[in-house]
């Protein structure tokens, strides 16, 4: 992260009137209690987190941002064809804030900055990025969702990814879904974490692209089909019920000729298994879905589905 970036988002904390603290669960305020954590700092790193409120449900914005530069398109020594697009996190775009490593990283950033980690540490405290599972959306073995941990030094991270009662002894800070509790109170799930991140950051570029394999959706044959589309989390609907992923499919002729590339919206309820897959039919230009077993949609959320298809139609390719 470089350090111009650092400034904007110190700036960002401190001068962004309106901040809603992220409200902490009563096991995490004992444990800070207990770890002699001042009143002064919690309420430092709630307002630190909150300012990140919203940010993680901002996909349609995201996509707008994806779509205001072209697409790259290439093909590996499998013939397979692959998509990169602009990550929404950079430049101008970042107010949208990105996925939620992102998020995270932004965090432990600000609180690097304002000095927060600092005295965490002297309160003999480790501040790390940490992934595993969240008990909604993110719930599946192989899928992963990413926030800060709080531990105490003498617990090595391996200890705390180990050890059960050091692991209920942890506090998580999730900028993307706003939680500040412990692990046991959120029932979050460790499977591996990062130390001296927000060091490590201000030496090391953020990622500016991502590449996505394209999947051939006029393939797709019965609702039943072994269907793992390739995606990009964007974050949570507006009501925070759904995750939503952009991800891009393609449709040939029967010579085996390109004839169209589709993004596509994937909807992830909370139960982590019953996905789905929503785009523009190229030839009916009708919004189809995949599988075809219904996923309970609200007006809202159509809403912002369709806006998101409308939106990513736009995007030209190169």
């Amino acid at each position: 992260m470089s350090k111009e970036l650092l400034r904007d988002d110190r700036e960002l904390v401190f001068n962004h009137a309106g901040i809603s603290p992220t409200p902490i669960w009563d096991g995490a305020r004992q444990l800070f209690i207990q770890w002699g954590v001042t009143d002064e700092v919690i309420q430092q790193l709630q307002m630190h987190t909150g300012v990140f409120k919203g940010q993680y449900a901002q996909c349609v914005n995201k996509v707008k941002a994806i779509a205001k530069r072209p697409a790259g398109l290439s093909t590996d020594s499998d013939l397979q064809t692959h998509i990169t697009i602009p990550h929404f996190f950079s430049g101008m775009e970042r107010s949208y804030g990105g996925q939620c490593g992102d998020l995270a990283d932004s965090l432990m950033a600000n609180l690097d900055t304002a000095g927060v980690a600092e005295t965490l540490k002297r309160e003999k405290l480790r501040l790390c990025r940490v992934a595993g599972q969240s008990p909604t959306h993110f719930n599946q073995e192989g899928s992963h969702h990413i926030w800060c941990g709080v531990f105490p030094q003498n617990r090595s991270l391996t200890e705390v990814l180990k050890n059960n009662v050091n692991y209920q002894k942890t506090i998580i800070l999730d900028p993307s879904r706003q939680i500040i509790a412990t692990a046991a109170e959120a029932q979050y799930q460790i499977r591996h974490g990062w130390e001296n991140v927000a060091k490590n950051r201000r030496k090391t570029p953020r990622t500016l692209s991502m590449t996505l394999q394209i999947n051939r959706l006029d393939c797709i044959k019965e609702a039943h089909d072994d269907f793992h589309p390739d995606k990009v989390v964007l974050g949570m609907s507006a009501d925070d019920k759904l995750a939503y992923g952009i991800g891009f499919g393609s449709f040939f002729d029967r010579g085996n000729h390109l004839l169209f590339i589709v993004p596509y919206i994937c909807v992830m309820p909370p139960d982590g298994i019953s996905s789905a897959i929503f785009y523009i039919d190229p030839f009916t230009k009708i919004i189809a879905q995949h599988p075809n077993n219904p996923i309970i949609l609200d007006d809202s959320q159509r809403d912002e589905i369709e806006q998101m298809l409308t939106i990513a139609a736009n995007i030209q390719y190169s």
